[in-house]
Order: structure tokens, then sequence, then C-alpha cells
């Protein structure tokens, strides 16, 4: 295998065998003399074939093998060249690793990952730093941005990324964290709401997820959709019965057009409208 891309994640490599042998050994590298850079070298193996794991995307790799057996060792076949066809790890941007005060709604940004295939990504936010106290995981993102859910004040998050294609998945990024903004004193927003309300998208403009925010006084029947300019209903987002309090709901626009979209809510006589910026 010489001068083939778009090799996957793992990779099974094999060889010929030679007469009289007793073991082969293998090394995969980035350097093409194999002086450094080696991601894989194991001797004593005594098949024909071995699944390499560990590839790093969009990077050209260098194999060889020799064998040994009661004669000696032979000296090593020629170095075969490939590279891997899945995304490189992509680069996180907003927030900033440590960055402390930020609002509790933002998005989270990440520089597109190198890849001759169009790929996609997938983002996780959490409360730990092992990810196991996940708050969105959202995947199959064709955007390098997204707006997270509303978060807490005064805590502390983590957010990774990974790329993926056809070829396969990249390793997650580094997990980076941040922390919201404290508030002091009492928050003055109470509870529960005296009246019905609708906020305006967060963010605005913004491509491809918003989050809408709403506010219920009585448990009550809440409506909540979205129209195009023309005035023709594109997404039925809320249709139940709503407990009182702040609510928030998503909105993802991937499959639809740029431009301007209206968000109206209905709760029995009230009704609310806000206008909402798509922008791809």
């Amino acid at each position: 295998m010489t001068g083939v891309t778009g090799v996957p994640e793992s990779l099974s490599v094999s060889w010929h065998s030679t007469p009289l042998t007793s073991a082969f050994q293998l090394q995969v590298g980035t350097d093409s003399t194999f002086a450094a850079g080696l991601l894989w070298n194991e001797s004593s193996i005594t098949d024909t074939v071995r699944m390499v794991k560990g590839f790093q995307g969009q990077t050209y790799y260098f194999w060889r093998v020799r064998a040994s057996g009661g004669g000696g060792t032979s000296t090593w076949s020629q170095a075969f060249k490939f590279r891997t066809g899945f995304p490189a790890v992509p680069g996180l941007v907003f927030p900033a690793n440590v960055q402390l005060d930020l609002p509790v709604f933002l998005s989270l940004r990440w520089n597109a990952a190198v890849s001759e295939i169009a790929p996609s990504y997938r983002v996780q936010l959490a409360r730990s730093a092992d990810f196991s106290v996940i708050i969105m995981d959202s995947s199959s993102l064709s955007d390098t941005a997204i707006a997270a859910p509303p978060l807490q004040y005064f805590t502390v998050y983590f957010w990774r990324v990974r790329a993926s294609n056809a070829a396969g998945s990249s390793p997650w990024s580094a997990g980076f964290k941040f922390r919201t903004v404290q508030v002091s004193g009492v928050d003055p927003v109470p509870d529960v709401p005296s009246t019905f309300g609708l906020d305006q998208n967060y963010p605005n403009p913004f491509n491809p997820l918003t989050v809408i925010g709403y506010q219920v006084p009585a448990a009550g029947r809440v409506t909540i959709t979205v129209y195009d300019v023309l005035g023709q209903a594109v997404d039925r987002l809320v249709d139940d019965v709503e407990p009182a309090g702040r609510h928030t709901v998503p909105w993802n626009g991937s499959n639809r057009a740029s431009g301007v979209y209206i968000v109206r809510m209905t709760s029995g006589s009230f009704a609310a409208v806000k206008r909402m910026i798509l922008l791809k």
C-alpha cells in the first residue's frame, strides 16, 4: 500500500510471509526515515496482518516490515506511504480555555477541521472535566458554531468538539473550561413570573441554532410557532400545557434558507411575536 489516501481511523496492514520466517517487526510513523515520529513499533509478530490504531487526521504515514528467523533478520522492506482521510482535530475558539465571567447566554465556536471531505461536527458541553455530566450533546452539525442552552451563574463548564466524515472521526479536541459570571445580591427575577412573555432569541442573528426564552405565569396551553416572511408556518416548537415558570426552546434553522423569520407565542388571549434573522 503506497500513495493511498482516505485511510480511516484504524487500518489493517498486511504483508507476505517469507521462507523460514518466525516473526516480523512492523513500524508505522510520520517520518520516512523512521528516526522519529513512530506511531507503531512492534516486533515478534507471528501473523502477516496487524490492526493499527491511533492515527491523526489528514496526516501522511509510512510503514515497513522486516522478518526474522533461524537465519537472522532481514533488511527492512520498502517503506510505503499513505494518508488518513478522516478530519483533523478542530481547534476551539470561544470560550477560550479558563475564560472567566462569561454570560449565561453564549455560543460555542470552533475552527473548521482540515478535511478533503466536508466534515460534520459533534459538540459536548458538560459540568464535569471527564464529560460524565453532559448538559448538551449535539451532532451532525455543518456549521462551526452552536448556541449553548441557558447556563447557570458562577458555574464552571467544560466543552469539546470532534469532526467526522465518511472516513471516520477525529479524536476529541482537548476539553476547554470556562466559568460564567457571578451575580451579586438577590436575583430580581422571581421564580414564577407575573405575566406572559416572549424573549428575543439568542443569538440573533444566528446560524443555525438559536434559543428562545418565554415565561408563563400559570399553567396553561402554550403554542410557539416559527413563520417565514410570507406568513407560512415552518416549524411548531411548542404546543402543549406548560407549567408556570420560565422556559426555553431551541430552534435549528439548518434546513431553512437565510432570511428573516417570525416566532409567535400564544396562550389564551396572550400573543407576542419576535423577529429572528438566520444568516448562513
